[in-house]
């Protein structure tokens, strides 16, 4: 199968995978990646201080893939790298434990090609544990959504399509915005979803699936420290005014911003970190009060009071 790393074709998509320690799952994942039917592409996996076999799983592929290393940063860092070395129009976001289908670019293509030429692209998410629990999914005709840009999107059930392994993105928007915070921490595409909140039109692939989300234990989403250092630097950029839209969309950034603490402070009280789950309560309280969700409000002291018992 032809693909896009010959260097005499220019790749649409510059699809970039960081990586770090996962071999095991690495194979399954690039796999995904060359079942593409289409085929405009090129791969640039780059690994952020693995001490496994990931080179050598890597290196299985031939001169497919670019691959590239970096000591230790997080994959924020990792993703930066690639996007400073990407080639394609779009770079599309793939992390090594999750898989594509055979679709995925296909239809993140055809999207970029309507007449509104949208920057800014998603596509939904099946969960799966292990390879073989991931569900069977059909190919179906696409079922395109936009929205006037991400921000306007805060409402709306399309925003919890959203992860980093179904994105896909204007180079040239990813470099206007600097890319991706450079801080190890969890919650770094959602900072820079954020700083590109007003790229237009924002667009969503509802339907077919565009990615298998592997849920599993040792994801980098399980550490709780770098957790809390991922929503206490959305809220002080918040504060300090560092995304755009300015005081008229303040209430979707709001809204965006309050859904990630709301289930980053229920993931900390279940995994025994009261302290951190109830600092991030306190910090957006008012935001919460601001967007009546009485809900959370009311029951965060009681699930976190419950969780205490159940320990």
């Amino acid at each position: 199968m032809s693909q896009s790393s010959n260097n005499s074709t220019v790749p649409f998509f510059s699809v970039v995978i960081p990586t770090y320690n996962r071999a095991a799952l690495l194979r399954q994942n690039l796999i995904s990646v060359f079942a593409q039917q289409f085929t405009r592409y090129e791969v640039i996996v780059v690994d952020d201080g693995s001490s496994d076999e990931s080179e050598s799983v890597v290196n299985a592929f031939g001169c497919r893939i670019k691959f590239l290393r970096q000591q230790n940063r997080g994959p924020g860092a990792a993703r930066n790298l690639g996007i400073n070395v990407a080639r394609g129009e779009f770079v599309a976001f793939l992390d090594s434990d999750d898989v594509w289908f055979p679709w995925t670019l296909q239809n993140f293509h055809q999207l970029a090609q309507r007449d509104s030429k949208p920057g800014f692209i998603i596509g939904s998410l099946v969960n799966f544990c292990e390879a073989a629990g991931l569900p069977s999914v059909c190919e179906t005709k696409a079922v395109f959504r936009e929205y006037p840009d991400y921000l306007a999107a805060a409402q709306s059930p399309d925003f919890e399509l959203l992860t980093c392994s179904s994105v896909c993105i204007r180079r040239s928007e990813l470099l206007r915005a600097q890319g991706f915070a450079s801080r190890n921490m969890n919650g770094e595409d959602s900072d820079l979803w954020l700083r590109l909140g007003l790229v237009s039109p924002f667009a969503v692939i509802q339907n077919p699936p565009a990615c298998g989300y592997r849920r599993h234990p040792v994801s980098a989403v399980a550490s709780t420290e770098k957790t809390c250092s991922g929503m206490r630097h959305l809220i002080e950029t918040e504060l300090a005014g560092g995304y755009p839209g300015g005081s008229s969309r303040r209430k979707e950034r709001i809204e965006i911003i309050t859904r990630h603490v709301r289930t980053a402070s229920r993931d900390l009280g279940r995994s025994r970190n009261p302290r951190a789950a109830s600092l991030l309560y306190r910090k957006t309280f008012s935001w919460h009060w601001q967007i009546g969700r009485w809900k959370y409000l009311l029951g965060f002291w009681p699930n976190l009071l419950k969780q205490a018992v159940w320990a």
